[in-house]
């Protein structure tokens, strides 16, 4: 075969497998462009602070009542409820119900609009978790945005380091059978301050530790 011969074959060629390599792109291209569009996109997660957020808290909330393993009513956790924003805006709590003593106690989670639940290490007797369970269904989460805000205010009184609310927890106290709000200590320019509240929103307690006072 002479040399343009050769070239008039490969050109053929060319021209004849051209085509088919276009039609198989473009046909392979449909599908993918249809899967992305009907993907399912993750909810957007909310750049307000989680503890003066009411609709986000009350959601929370209303989640985990409905959890079917939590049907039982009423619901009771261990010793507190944690709120925390900052780095990694969540809910913990560990769930004072197993169905025997040889099944360990569940930590439960909520962040970025879920709930999660993983077994614990430490183990509690049964008398321990008697003493220590909080009844949490007759509780109103929201309330956690009207204690964030006492606290916001008397970090600005105090000119405190760190003026968002950044951690609050809801505390059951055995000796008195009650709940209150404790939270995170406020830090001034060489000085601290510690808040509590009662359940009802008012001030319990506003002091600076003992060993700082003049």
């Amino acid at each position: 075969m002479t040399k343009n011969g050769f070239i008039a074959l490969f050109v053929c060629t060319l021209s004849c497998w051209m085509p088919n390599v276009l039609a198989v792109s473009s046909f392979s291209a449909i599908p993918v462009k249809q899967a992305a569009a009907v993907q399912k996109q993750p909810a957007p997660v909310s750049k307000t602070n989680l503890l003066l957020d009411k609709e986000r808290l009350r959601d929370a909330q209303q989640q985990l009542l409905g959890r079917p393993e939590l049907a039982q009513r009423p619901l009771y956790v261990l010793d507190k409820v944690d709120f925390f924003d900052g780095t990694r805006p969540r809910i913990e709590l560990i769930v004072a119900h197993r169905s025997s003593k040889d099944v360990p106690l569940n930590i439960y989670t909520f962040e970025n609009g879920t709930w999660r639940a993983e077994p614990i290490e430490q183990d509690y007797s049964d008398n321990y978790i008697a003493k220590h369970q909080m009844q949490l269904d007759d509780t109103d989460w929201a309330q956690v945005a009207d204690v964030a805000r006492v606290w916001q205010e008397k970090a600005r009184e105090v000119k405190a380091v760190e003026t968002e609310p950044y951690y609050i927890s809801l505390v059951w106290l055995p000796p008195q059978r009650k709940r209150f709000w404790h939270t995170a200590t406020l830090e001034a320019v060489g000085k601290q301050y510690y808040l509590s509240l009662h359940e009802n929103g008012t001030v319990w307690e506003w002091k600076r530790p003992a060993a700082e006072k003049e």
